[in-house]
């Protein structure tokens, strides 16, 4: 079976560095959790970066005098659902 990532040989294909392991049972856990705890500690820089990019959107917007999609990937869970 193929692998999924790459590894680290040499010239003769001897491998240097042994393959890195997939995070396993309470290891993926922990990683969540920690990817989790970095987005809550930056989601005021993050809702902060996604305001002015929306404003500087509707800047262009009206000095061009164009529409432009609505660049939001997924409906958040505090807007009406726009589709139904």
């Amino acid at each position: 079976m193929p692998a999924s990532h790459l590894r680290l040989v040499v010239i003769d294909g001897s491998q240097v560095a042994p393959a890195p392991r997939r995070p396993r049972g309470w290891n993926v856990r922990r990683e969540r959790e920690e990817k989790l705890a970095i987005i809550r500690e930056h989601l005021g820089h993050i809702t902060h970066s996604m305001s002015r990019i929306q404003t500087l959107a509707g800047e262009l917007e009206a000095s061009l005098g164009i529409s432009l999609p609505d660049f939001t990937p997924y409906p958040l869970p505090d807007r009406p659902d726009v589709s139904a």
